[in-house]
């Protein structure tokens, strides 16, 4: 927003039946292959990470959506929220979220379906024809 050259706003995805949203970031984790004293250290940088204060911090500075719910009662992130009720929208379509597509070689499927949906959107190819290139290559690398 603030290095934007022009005025925009923000909603929520459009529906047809029902409202989805598409949700993506990182993971804090713990590796399972590791020392028990890294374990816990992991596990204290988590908790510090992801408590209210600290992630309201983190989110009202970096525009991601607050990992708890909690964090939007923080004060911080209530004067963040107050001068940019924007930021609620992406918060607010969470209720309407679903898991990520998970496959053998998902990496590479959805390689596969970005290609033929760019080829489709610049009139490259027609719709129709740009999903059944696409269910045939990704048919191959889930094999």
């Amino acid at each position: 927003k603030r290095s934007a050259k022009f005025d925009f706003g923000v909603t929520f995805m459009p529906q047809k039946k029902t409202f989805g949203a598409a949700v993506g970031g990182a993971n804090l984790m713990i590796a399972k292959k590791i020392s028990k004293d890294r374990q816990e250290a992991a596990w204290k940088y988590i908790e510090w990470m992801t408590n209210v204060k600290n992630t309201a911090e983190w989110s009202a500075a970096s525009g991601y959506v607050a990992v708890r719910n909690s964090a939007y009662d923080d004060p911080v992130m209530k004067e963040h929220v107050s001068k940019n009720p924007e930021y609620l929208v992406a918060r607010d379509q969470l209720k309407f979220a679903n898991g990520k597509m998970m496959a053998k070689n998902f990496q590479k499927v959805r390689e596969i379906l970005k290609r033929q949906l760019d080829d489709s959107a610049a009139g490259k190819i027609v719709p129709a024809e740009a999903l059944k290139t696409a269910q045939k290559e990704i048919q191959a690398v889930i094999k």
